[in-house]
């Protein structure tokens, strides 16, 4: 767990962070401006950018999961289990990327309680989830690192589908629409798409380059640790080996 653990909090760093941040923030600029209907679009467009960053993490961590864990000092039995666990759970990358893009826009439009109440639920859901599929109960076999893995993508899941049906509903200041609102941003002309696309740069990749100094600082400081157990080490083996005198010639 501790080998997958930076990959699944770069995955939340971006989704949440980086994502969320920049559709935060361009929704409640067009709800600020009064443009509801441009508002919805930006929703349905931040959903379909989900999807896809969902999907291209998915491919990207199934098809390079060995090479990177193994890069992050994983061997032997770690790193097989280390393996069955990404390869379960980021197959639910998707729901991660939906539930925290679907955040950003309920906080956009002010509300707070809903997507934080949510977002507890989903986390004590992972837990008893993991608990569940990862030591087995009742007629539930022990599935281990793959079953703890399946709680998260599970948990993830209803949080992304209850989300969905407040924001569906139009409990939300604004509602999803599928129809009609799709590709208002681009209706509005080459200077708005422009204008868009460059703030929703900005925000995101400033976002994401504060996201990727955590595992870059992380690598650092275990390159530093293991040099410094290098270097301890070969002081304790050269104080402790034991030293024979020379052999001088017999007199002749």
């Amino acid at each position: 767990m501790a080998l997958v653990f930076a990959l699944l909090m770069l995955q939340q760093m971006f989704s949440g962070g980086a994502m969320g941040g920049s559709v935060a923030s361009l929704v409640s600029r067009a709800l600020g401006a009064g443009q509801t209907a441009r508002a919805e679009a930006l929703v349905v467009h931040a959903l379909g950018s989900a999807v896809v960053a969902g999907r291209v993490t998915s491919l990207g961590m199934l098809a390079l999961s060995d090479a990177v864990i193994g890069l992050l000092g994983g061997r032997g039995e770690p790193l097989a289990q280390a393996v069955a666990y990404v390869h379960v759970a980021f197959l639910g990358s998707t729901g991660v990327w939906l539930l925290d893009t679907l955040s950003a826009v309920l906080r956009a439009t002010g509300n707070m309680l809903v997507p934080s109440a949510i977002l507890i639920a989903v986390g004590l859901t992972q837990v008893a989830l993991a608990g569940v599929f990862g030591l087995g109960a009742g007629p539930i076999p022990p599935l281990g690192m793959p079953g703890i893995a399946l709680g998260q993508v599970l948990a993830y899941a209803m949080g992304t589908v209850v989300l969905g049906w407040y924001v569906c509903t139009g409990k939300a200041r604004i509602r999803l629409r599928l129809r009609g609102a799709t590709w208002l941003v681009t209706r509005s002309g080459p200077q708005a798409l422009a204008g868009t696309l460059r703030l929703l740069l900005v925000a995101g990749g400033g976002a994401a380059l504060v996201a990727m100094q955590a595992p870059a600082w992380a690598i650092f400081a275990l390159v530093a640790v293991g040099m410094a157990a290098h270097g301890t080490a070969s002081i304790l083996l050269v104080h402790h080996t034991p030293w024979e005198p020379p052999l001088l010639p017999a007199p002749a």
